[in-house]
């Protein structure tokens, strides 16, 4: 099976899951999926509450399709090729996002702008993995 084939049936695929409207997590992590797969998830932005898209082949050209997901609460966007600010972007368009890449985003974002308030500008959102943060007794227990 050819590159050109494994796209179009993972984009079939994809436009099935779709589908699905009461689909409320999907877990894309370590699949093949990209930009134009992405896409077809569409129509599940006002149900899906969780999406990990780790370790896939997204890039910053997912961003304004993303926004329309506001119902997310959970975003793992880890080892992609989606940039910190577009990261940031993403999340201030999320007003339910509670996790961004297996931190909490929320508490983190109110901590900065504070800071910000006391010291001028933050350059980064420092976002810790899941994994670090589990060993501290701060994840949200039983990592995924």
């Amino acid at each position: 099976m050819t590159n050109k084939e494994t796209g179009r049936e993972e984009i079939e695929i994809v436009s099935e899951v779709g589908k699905l409207k009461k689909l409320q997590a999907l877990d894309a992590q370590d699949t093949s999926l990209g930009n134009e797969g992405f896409k077809k998830l569409l129509p599940l932005a006002t149900t899906l509450r969780a999406l990990n898209l780790r370790n896939t082949h997204v890039t910053d050209e997912i961003a304004e399709t993303l926004k329309q997901f506001k119902a997310l609460r959970e975003l793992d966007l880890r080892s992609t090729k989606v940039s910190d600010e577009t990261k940031r972007a993403i999340a201030v368009a999320l007003p339910n996002l509670i996790y961004l890449d297996g931190a909490p985003y929320r508490a983190k974002l109110q901590t900065q702008q504070q800071s910000q308030s006391n010291s001028g500008p933050v350059s980064s959102l420092g976002m810790a993995s899941t994994r670090e943060s589990s060993k501290n007794g701060k994840g949200r227990g039983g990592g995924r």
